[in-house]
């Protein structure tokens, strides 16, 4: 992997750029090395506070490279201890100053077929080593610069590919300065376990949503996390055997675990711990709007740890309407420890012709990973499936979101309901 970088003043970025790309084109060429072909995909927006979220940030693009090449712009407001800047390399550089990187590693060609091309140097036959590469600009930016990070980041962007922003900590989802750079997004990608208040994080994104919704769209991570288990509860009712106890549910518990929030991608570096409350909601709002429940006007209440909330149904052919249940059930894992969803547990009662009270149970082993589903129908235990659930590393989980290009309407409509839920009386048990 080749790289080079430079710290230049803003307004000469771009000539800095063409400046590396060439040394890199000469070295290459040097060193009878593969053809430089420069793919880049998208403009990547990346907003981080303190130097080592900057730095963590930059590793999960540079891991992105080979399928995601980008022009990647990293505005960071510096914090106490921040070293980015050196007096060395400031020598003549009056003004807001960015630090300029190129970087090229190896690969076959067709390996990035289907990525958009915004700059080829030197056009290479298919099948041929190649080097893909990517670039970054870091720009430094204190607390005064807020209202002028629009203007530092406009003009860098390149124009014929859609813009993507990434906010792996919390924003400041109200105030304008962030709004600013919203509206230059095509998409953009939050972290809602982030949040320091999960809860209330869940209706400011929400209501960015309704918002921007019209230009740009919306990712969050705490869903990406989530879709396996929607995968693996829509699949099992797939079955019709099984299809007929969901206008029988009666009853919901979720089960969730403490939440460790990567350090290094938290302000201060410090470990965050918290219950994965969002990412709980969040299923409970996905599958009451795929079952069509809804409120009935009462709030949450508390039982020991657990809070609880009834929701309406309504009646399907012989099944009379009734109510569901809906248990939030927090467990004090240790940090370390698999965060988020551990159990799901879907009751049904019995139905006027015959059909028995049943129970299915899908729980996630965090020692091993293993998620398993089971089926207990009066005497009857049948295990319904096993799969393996890894935990997503935060490049998988930035690649999953990057590939969405249009809304996705079961995530608007389940963080709608979850919202909704975390807005109702007594949503203070939630916080556990």
């Amino acid at each position: 992997m080749n790289r080079l970088s430079q710290w230049t003043s803003l307004g000469e970025v771009g000539d800095v750029l063409r400046g590396l790309w060439g040394r890199l084109a000469e070295e290459q060429l040097a060193a009878h090395g593969p053809a430089l072909s420069t793919l880049r995909r998208l403009n990547l927006l990346v907003l981080t506070r303190g130097a080592r979220q900057a730095q963590r940030a930059a590793g999960v693009v540079e891991a992105l490279a080979g399928t995601h090449p980008a022009r990647t712009i990293i505005l960071t407001e510096q914090v106490p201890g921040d070293r980015l800047r050196e007096a060395r390399e400031f020598e003549g550089v009056s003004g807001p100053a960015a630090r300029v990187t190129v970087c090229c590693f190896p690969q076959k060609l067709e390996d990035a077929d289907g990525l958009r091309t915004a700059v080829v140097p030197q056009a290479v036959g298919a099948g041929v080593e190649a080097s893909a590469c990517y670039e970054e600009v870091l720009i430094p930016a204190r607390t005064e610069d807020a209202p002028l990070l629009q203007s530092f980041v406009e003009p860098l962007l390149l124009g014929e590919l859609p813009v993507a922003l990434w906010v792996p900590q919390e924003p400041d989802c109200t105030a304008q300065d962030f709004r600013r750079i919203a509206a230059l997004a095509d998409r953009m990608v939050l972290d809602s376990a982030a949040f320091a208040d999960p809860v209330r994080g869940l209706r400011l994104m929400s209501h960015l949503i309704l918002e921007v919704g019209g230009r740009t769209t919306l990712g969050d991570f705490s869903w990406a996390r989530l879709t396996p288990w929607l995968e693996m509860v829509a699949d099992l009712f797939e079955d019709p055997d099984y299809r007929s106890m969901l206008d029988r549910l009666e009853t919901v518990v979720v089960s969730y675990g403490s939440e460790v929030v990567d350090s290094e991608m938290l302000a201060g570096g410090e470990e965050q711990l918290g219950p994965a409350v969002s990412r709980a909601l969040l299923f409970c709002g996905w599958l009451a709007t795929r079952l069509g429940w809804i409120l009935v006007g009462h709030g949450w209440r508390r039982e020991g740890e657990a809070a609880i909330l009834e929701m309406w149904r309504a009646g399907v052919g012989n099944t009379p309407g009734g109510t569901v249940s809906i248990r939030l059930q927090p467990h004090r894992c240790l940090p370390g420890e698999f965060g988020g969803l551990e159990t799901i547990t879907l009751e049904a009662g019995a139905s006027a012709v015959g059909e028995v009270a049943s129970t299915i149970t899908i729980r996630r082993t965090p020692e091993t990973g293993v998620c398993s589903s089971h089926l207990r129908a009066g005497d009857r235990e049948v295990e319904l499936r096993t799969m393996y659930m890894p935990l997503p590393s935060e490049e998988a989980l930035l690649v999953e979101e990057l590939e969405h290009d249009a809304a996705d309407t079961l995530f608007q409509q389940a963080l709608a309901m979850a919202a909704a839920l975390s807005a109702l009386p007594g949503s203070r048990n939630l916080q556990v």
